[in-house]
Order: C-alpha cells, then sequence, then structure tokens
C-alpha cells in the first residue's frame, strides 16, 4: 500500500513537473517578445488563491496536476488584442514561433539535463529499435536466457527468483509471451509445470547451472493466478538447424545461442561469427535445455589487403596476399584478433615474430611495430567453409531479459551522450506516433504499445520499484514524449499551431482568426476521443 501511495506521487509529482517545464517555456519566450502573460497557475483551476507581480497572475488551483499560461491575444476575441504591442496576435512571426515552440525546448532541455545525469552516475540505456537491442546483446549489456525465468518467489511453484519453467503440460513454453494468458487458455481444471530449481546462484545466461533439479508441480488452474511473475520477455531473431550438420556437431532443430560465448541473433550474426575463425564451442538450445558444443574446427583467416608506403609491414617484407597465421606463437583468425594481439604483444616487446602463409607454405617475418603498435596493413577477413553444407533458417525465439547494465560515462562525455540518446528516442517517437494517428483514423484502433494516463502511472510504479535512477530514466523518456507529441504538426497542439504561423509567414498576412480557432477546435476533439480510446485500451489490459 505504501509503494502504491508513493508510486501515485511520483505520477502526480512527474507528470506535473514535466507540464510546467513546458508550459514555463511559453511563459519565458512570452516575456521576451513582450506578450503580456495574464496568469500562470500551478495546478489546474478551480483556483486556491493567486497572487499578481506586474501584469501576471501566479495561482495556485485545486487540482494538483500540471499547469498552465494564459496569454494576451491567444483568444482573438480579447478586447483590442489586435491592435495592442502586448498582444500575440501582433508579433512577429519568428516571435511566434519562439512562444509557440518555446515548450518543446523546454521539454528537451529537461530530458538533456536528465538523461546527463543519469548517464553520469549510471543509468539503463534508453534502447531504440532492434539494431541497439541487438548492439548492447553482442556488447554483453543485455543478459538473456531462453526460459521463462522466475523475477521474484512463487509459493504455489515453490519457485525462487533465478529458477525457470521448462515445460506447461509437458510443451515447452519458448514461443509463449505472456505465460498467465497461456494457462488460462488451456483445457481443464488441472495444469502441469515442470520447474527447474537451483540450490545455488545461476550464473550468466544459464551457465553454472550445478546443483539444479526438476520438479513438476501439477495444480488447479485457478492457483496459478499471479503465480508467474517472471522477469520480461523479448522475440529475438535465432538461427534453427535444418537438418543435421556433422562436422559442427549440430543437430536438426538446434536453436543457435552463442558461439563462443558472442550471443547469435538470426542469419547475419550466424554467418559472421561461425566464419570468424576458431570455434572454441557453441551454445545451443536443444530439446529445452542449454547445451554445449565444441566442434574441433575453424574457418576464418585474415588476409593482408593492402600494405602502407614506407611502413613496418612493407619493410619487412610482407606483401600482400599473405595470409596471418600467428603471431608470438598466438593464433590468429579474424582481422580484430590480429589488431588486438599485435597492440597487445607490442607494449613490451619492440620486434613481434609473425607467422604467414605465402604460397600454400608457412613464412616467418620478424617485424618492428611503430610507436602506435601498429604495422601498417589493411586487413579483410578471408572466408573458408570448408566444403561444410551449413544449412539453417532463421526463426524467432523468446527470451527472458534478466539484465541490462547500466551506462556510466565521463562528466564531458555524458551529455554528448545524452544529445545522442535524444535524437534516437525523438525520432522513434515521432514516427510511432505518426502510426498511431494514422492507425487511428483509418482504423480506430489504437496499438497495445501505446500508453495513456492510466499506462503511464502502471510504468511510474514500476519505476519507483526499480529505484531513483529508473524514475529519472523514466522521466527523461516521458519529457522526450511529451516534447515530440507537441511538436507534431496537427491542430491543436503547439506543432499546429507552428504551422498557422509559417503560413501567415508566406501569405504575409494573419489568417482568420475564426478559421483558425474552428481548426485548433476539431483538433481538440480528435485529440480528447484519441485519449479516451487509449485511457479505455489502458483500462482493458487492467482486467
Amino acid at each position: 500500500m505504501i509503494s502504491i501511495l508513493i508510486s501515485i506521487i511520483a505520477f502526480i509529482i512527474i507528470f506535473s513537473a514535466l507540464i510546467l517545464v513546458h508550459e514555463f517555456g511559453h511563459f519565458w519566450m512570452a516575456k521576451r517578445a513582450g506578450v503580456r502573460v495574464d496568469e500562470f497557475g500551478f495546478g489546474l483551476p478551480p483556483r486556491m488563491f493567486g497572487k499578481k507581480k506586474g501584469d501576471t497572475l501566479y495561482s495556485l488551483n485545486w487540482i494538483p496536476f500540471g499547469g498552465f499560461v494564459r496569454l494576451f491575444g491567444e483568444d482573438p476575441n480579447e478586447f483590442r488584442a489586435d491592435k495592442s504591442k502586448q498582444s500575440f496576435l501582433t508579433k512577429t512571426p519568428w516571435q511566434k514561433t519562439t512562444i509557440v515552440l518555446g515548450g518543446v525546448f523546454m521539454n528537451f532541455v529537461l530530458a538533456w539535463v536528465l538523461l546527463t545525469f543519469g548517464l553520469f552516475f549510471g543509468l539503463e540505456p534508453l534502447i531504440v529499435g532492434y539494431d541497439q537491442f541487438a548492439d548492447h546483446i553482442h556488447q554483453g549489456d543485455i543478459e538473456m536466457s531462453p526460459y521463462h525465468v522466475f523475477e521474484k518467489e512463487s509459493a504455489v511453484l515453490k519457485a525462487d527468483p533465478g529458477d525457470y519453467i521448462l515445460s506447461i503440460n509437458d510443451k515447452l513454453v519458448s514461443q509463449v509471451i505472456d505465460v498467465d494468458a497461456y494457462v488460462a487458455g488451456l483445457d481443464g481444471d488441472k495444469v502441469s509445470v515442470r520447474v527447474r530449481h537451483f540450490s545455488e546462484p545461476v550464473g550468466p545466461i544459464g551457465y553454472n547451472m550445478g546443483g539444479s533439479i526438476d520438479h513438476k508441480y501439477t495444480v488447479k488452474k485457478a492457483e496459478l493466478d499471479g503465480a508467474f511473475e517472471l522477469f520480461p520477455v523479448s522475440n529475438v531473431p535465432r538461427a534453427v538447424v535444418r537438418k543435421n550438420i556433422e562436422p559442427l556437431l549440430l543437430e536438426k532443430g538446434d536453436v543457435i545461442l552463442r558461439i563462443n560465448k558472442r550471443e547469435v541473433l538470426g542469419e547475419a550474426d550466424f554467418l559472421q561469427f561461425l566464419y570468424a575463425g576458431k570455434i572454441e564451442g557453441i551454445d545451443v538450445f536443444r530439446s529445452g535445455a542449454i547445451r554445449t558444443v565444441a566442434p574441433d574446427i575453424s574457418f576464418g583467416r585474415t588476409i593482408v589487403d593492402k600494405i602502407l608506403p614506407d611502413s613496418p609491414a612493407e619493410k619487412s617484407g610482407i606483401i600482400a596476399g599473405d595470409v596471418f597465421v600467428s603471431i608470438e606463437g598466438i593464433e590468429v583468425f579474424e582481422p580484430q584478433a590480429v589488431k588486438l594481439v599485435t597492440e597487445t604483444e607490442a607494449v613490451n616487446k619492440p620486434t613481434l615474430s609473425y607467422v604467414f602463409e605465402r604460397n600454400s607454405e608457412q613464412i616467418n617475418i620478424d617485424v618492428t611495430p611503430d610507436e602506435n603498435g601498429l604495422i601498417g596493413v589493411a586487413l579483410s577477413p578471408m572466408v573458408s567453409t570448408q566444403g561444410i553444407d551449413v544449412d539453417f533458417y532463421e526463426s524467432f525465439l523468446i527470451s527472458s531479459v534478466l539484465d541490462i547494465k547500466a551506462e556510466r560515462y565521463g562528466l564531458l562525455k555524458a551529455p554528448f551522450k545524452a544529445f545522442g540518446e535524444i535524437k534516437n528516442v525523438s525520432l522513434l517517437t515521432a514516427k510511432m506516433m505518426g502510426n498511431v494517428f494514422a492507425g487511428v483514423l483509418s482504423s480506430g484502433e489504437v496499438p497495445d504499445s501505446v500508453s495513456g494516463p492510466v499506462g503511464i502511472a502502471q510504468m511510474t510504479y514500476l519505476s519507483v520499484q526499480d529505484g531513483f535512477m529508473a524514475v529519472i530514466r523514466f522521466a527523461a523518456i516521458l519529457s522526450l514524449s511529451l516534447g515530440v507529441l507537441n511538436i507534431l504538426p496537427f491542430p491543436a497542439l503547439d506543432g499546429g499551431r507552428f504551422v498557422f504561423v509559417i503560413i501567415e509567414s508566406i501569405i504575409g498576412r494573419r489568417i482568420n482568426h475564426k478559421f483558425e480557432a474552428m481548426i485548433h477546435a476539431i483538433g481538440f476533439a480528435v485529440l480528447l476521443l484519441l485519449i479516451v480510446l487509449i485511457t479505455w485500451n489502458d483500462i482493458a489490459r487492467l482486467f
């Protein structure tokens, strides 16, 4: 109950702060442009009390949610609004632009400040789109498991955090997104759930699984309501073996999880990692269990593509077409390994011993790298399948996201990283919101990924549970979303008002105020309808 109360308070504070910051942007730019601000309200009417300072009434209102700014001239019907120098209507297009977009600007500034703070002290990355998600997985920032893993204890299934589901009614559930919904849709009154328990902590991504025991629980379906408090899942592409590949010790139906402990996401990753060099181990998901196979085989090598003039390589007799075999006795395969070993060994040794393959023969060449640990060659991967028929296809596997490591940057780098995050999130948000408007207008349906006030309140609760930095991250994303939403060229939004300012500057005269007011009223009605639809979806998801 206390956590719910804290979440409600946090929701009110966060949402009100974002709106107030937005309204302050309009207020600040209006003051700079010489527009009279009649009222700056904290909260929503009815008014509790107010104090006038200069031309502006600063009011505190009874509904403690957000705020508003009332500018002279926003309503064209106000007395002398079209003649007064203090009116919004009489300002230049540039001044109107700064006032109209001032709120959006402040939302972006707030997001930048919050993200800079978060990235300095440590913040989970703002993952935008699949490419970024895949990059973070490859970098080891995201820990995943091909099982549905318990995040919290389950008394019904006697599960501890880290235990996971092997099967339900003797069927694997690796393709199930919502376990609760899956169980609810099963026939019969009883359900059997096979759970793997651990007597010691589970290592990263299913490793170190000593001390495990499987147990099958058969319980009434009603007892399983709320029994599955699991880690969130993501649908990720995987390579699936279509027929046995004996040289690689792979069997038909194997789902490739990792090669040399590097996550394999789909077809491109599989081929890239497979042909990158020596294979030390392939982790596969086979018959509901993670298995590691270790074929004694290697594929790719690195070839010398070009020699830089007057470089250590040229002086030592290396020629284009030479294939790297080893450096100081260390066998190397992919270009990254050649570069890393060269730079590492050059720290303590002035001259390094290289073995190359040239005309099917191995030759030894000693090279003295330059002061940067480089020998002056351009490298290219050389792929050889060794005649192995690698037959597979790409499919999707539900995987639990067990952990996302926080990103941390120095004081000088954090602000620039924050700019990059703002750019990525803003572009995706604009695209998503555009799709929402198009979908609602064409079919009347709201995507499930879109949330309104109820959904935002739920997300606030989850953020509060995850701690202070999660709240900072959530507030930054919300501020960006508010800014992007308002800049969209839709009537009644700041972006829609900006469109009218642009039209005025092009035609050289003011647009008919009644016409503009009518367009914004229609836009406002559409927005209200959209909010109602989204809120209805949020409430439906609760049940």
